[in-house]
């Protein structure tokens, strides 16, 4: 399953990658949680179709299949012209994301997110969106208003995100064949969950225009974990 697993996050690859011309191959990624570090280069919000990229990139994968190995780059085209470039990714990034969504599934969502360096408050109401699929009242909780701007709005995409995904699965997101997706006990969709999860990592690596990128390759990889085209 890991095998496809990984062939899913090289197809996620030519969703969310920019052309190589434009990727800067001597800028140092940040790899850690610091909101601090990302605001600055977060000033694009994250739009509200990432369940409809989402299954744009589906529909390619169960028409297509999985590519083979090494992808070339028309493949690479195919499949991230069908998501409408959904975002500025490089593929290290889109690597490391789908790296980190690996423990994730070993660990959990709420043990991950746990251990990451964002704000209490942000990561309690991270695990508290993959539990309930949506909090209408987000913006006015208490504690809000005091966590940094990048992660006051990285918790609206993703609190957005988790509403879209779990609005277009309904019931049929459920019922994981290879990895135990529940929060706090329940049980949860891994295609709803990992995207959640891939939205916090990208936005940690680089920023809001990375969240959208993070969240397709985890609804992804959840996908598969679902039972993907097999279902």
């Amino acid at each position: 399953m890991k095998i496809v697993y990984r062939m899913s996050v090289v197809l996620l690859l030519s969703v969310v990658i920019f052309s190589c011309s434009k990727e800067d191959n001597t800028a140092t990624e940040n790899t850690d949680v610091n909101s601090e570090l990302l605001i600055d280069k977060s000033t694009v919000r994250a739009p509200e179709t990432a369940f409809d990229r989402f299954k744009s990139v589906q529909s390619e994968i169960e028409s297509k299949g999985a590519p083979s190995l090494p992808m070339s780059r028309g493949e690479f085209s195919t499949f991230y012209n069908a998501a409408g470039n959904p975002g500025s990714l490089s593929a290290k990034s889109a690597n490391m994301i789908a790296d980190e969504l690996m423990v994730v599934q070993e660990i959990g969502l709420e043990s991950y997110i746990l251990r990451t360096k964002y704000s209490d408050f942000t990561k309690e109401a991270i695990v508290k969106i993959a539990a309930v699929g949506y909090l209408p009242d987000l913006t006015e909780a208490e504690g809000f208003s005091s966590i940094s701007d990048f992660e006051q709005n990285l918790l609206v995409d993703i609190n957005q995100l988790s509403k879209d995904f779990n609005d277009g699965l309904g019931r049929s997101g459920f019922g994981s064949r290879t990895v135990d997706c529940s929060i706090n006990g329940n049980p949860a969709s891994c295609t709803a969950t990992m995207a959640i999860a891939g939205a916090a990592i990208g936005g940690s690596i680089c920023g809001l225009p990375c969240a959208i990128g993070g969240g397709i390759i985890g609804g992804v990889i959840g996908w598969f974990a679902d039972g993907g085209p097999d279902k």
